[in-house]
């Protein structure tokens, strides 16, 4: 659906009923269980985790893990770890099952790979590119200011929806949480900005045009990370999520 690699695992963490009304402090505590059983699982398949690979936000809420491995560090333009990131939230959609499997598997095929498909519980595409597009224009100004080594890989996002959209992936649905998204964001991360998402999506957009080391990373991006034989343009990309987000 996207072609492209990712070193980036998202999880949505959906509180169980009997935790919805879990008092602070136990909340913490079952997240921080959650927390030590993931971790130790990641080691005992053989990363490696270090106490300061894992990162923790907003009461636990949102935890951050780098998983290294070995050969990591041989690969140019791979982040050297796997980064598995998880969010306790809510969903605005209900969740698509998809049937997910190993990058070897869909290389190769049926014929040559007995990889197993499992059923996976996704967030709705609809509501994945939501968060993309909030999240991605909220960076891009952000970058504007204060620049960091991660904004190299904000262009990844930029494809995601473009492909998503060329697809034919996203419908009404898209339009329904965008602005529940951006609310979320900004009580997750504090943000003070009242901008609109439109308001949001002017200025972002106005950056990727007249910044030029956002096409220079986008250009080292599809060289080395995605594998679509015919490979979009820049420009194209930004017009294509330009045309999405103008309603």
């Amino acid at each position: 659906m996207i072609s492209r690699l990712s070193e980036d695992i998202d999880f949505r963490v959906i509180s169980k009923p009997a935790c919805l009304n879990l008092g602070k402090d136990a909340r913490r505590r079952e997240l921080r269980l959650f927390r030590r059983a993931l971790v130790e699982s990641l080691i005992n398949a053989g990363f490696n985790v270090q106490p300061q690979d894992v990162k923790v936000f907003y009461e636990g809420r949102y935890m951050s893990i780098r998983a290294s491995f070995d050969g990591a560090q041989g690969i140019v333009y791979l982040k050297p770890h796997i980064a598995i990131d998880c969010f306790l939230g809510t969903l605005e959609l209900n969740p698509e099952i998809r049937n997910i499997s190993s990058m070897v598997k869909v290389t190769l095929g049926d014929a040559e790979c007995d990889h197993h498909y499992f059923p996976v519980p996704c967030v709705a595409l609809d509501e994945t590119a939501a968060e993309k597009w909030v999240a991605l224009s909220r960076r891009i100004v952000d970058a504007n200011q204060t620049a960091r080594d991660s904004d190299k890989h904000l262009v990844r996002h930029l494809y995601d929806l473009h492909r998503l959209q060329q697809q034919n992936c996203l419908t009404e649905n898209y339009y329904l949480v965008l602005e529940k998204v951006l609310e979320k964001e900004q009580e997750m991360f504090g943000c003070e900005s009242s901008d609109s998402v439109y308001e949001k999506s002017i200025s972002a957009l106005h950056y990727l045009r007249s910044d030029k080391k956002w096409e220079e990373h986008w250009r080292f991006f599809l060289e080395q990370m995605v594998y679509q034989l015919e490979k979009p343009g820049f420009e194209q990309a930004i017009a294509t999520v330009e045309k999405l987000n103008s309603r």
